[in-house]
């Protein structure tokens, strides 16, 4: 839990259990709580990932 405090490691959907289980909340939360660190994380990098626009419409 220190690791994941101190933000040296993610909440994995097993370890997402412990907090819930001590705390309350839900994993299911603690799992939404993380995905949404990993995204904040990407979007301040988002100007270095670059993709090359597919022809195909949606």
């Amino acid at each position: 839990m220190s690791d994941i405090v101190n933000g040296h490691c993610g909440i994995s959907p097993e370890m997402a259990i412990r907090p819930d289980k001590a705390f309350g909340g839900g994993a299911e939360t603690w799992c939404r709580l993380q995905a949404a660190c990993d995204l904040a994380r990407a979007i301040e990098h988002a100007a270095a990932i670059t993709v090359k626009r597919s022809r195909h419409e949606v």
